[in-house]
């Protein structure tokens, strides 16, 4: 694991506090340079390692949480967080859910006298696929 320094551990406290959702502690900590740093130099054991004392403290401190995260954001972005137990915080499930493979296809295939429009008056933003004429 590497060596956090005052800065570091000040840089995750920020992220921390600025972050209102999953998805904004996720951006927050991805874009630190020490999450980064975490990503390049540390194997998955270490990783793990780390997540699990942080994690297993009996009463957890701001920093510990802080730093699990910034954790658990290094292994997303090395791809390695499948042996971390997201549960064990707050927003960890729904963290860890962003490494996770979307089902959704980002393929669009032309069909012949088709076209899409968008519907508001079924509901905010429904998406229509209209057959044949324009009516």
């Amino acid at each position: 694991m590497i060596r956090l320094s005052r800065a570091d551990l000040d840089d995750i406290g920020r992220a921390m506090v600025v972050a209102n959702t999953p998805i904004s502690l996720y951006r927050q900590l991805s874009a630190l340079s020490v999450v980064r740093r975490m990503s390049r130099e540390c194997s998955p054991i270490e990783l793990r390692d780390g997540f699990t004392e942080m994690t297993s403290r009996r009463r957890q401190s701001g920093s510990a949480t802080g730093i699990a995260y910034a954790i658990l954001v290094a292994a997303i972005l090395t791809g390695q967080s499948h042996e971390l137990n997201g549960e064990k915080l707050r927003w960890g499930k729904q963290i860890k859910s962003f490494a996770e493979p979307s089902v959704i296809s980002t393929h669009v295939i032309p069909v012949a006298g088709t076209r899409v429009r968008y519907d508001n008056l079924s509901g905010p933003g429904q998406l229509l696929i209209c057959q044949g004429q324009r009516r």
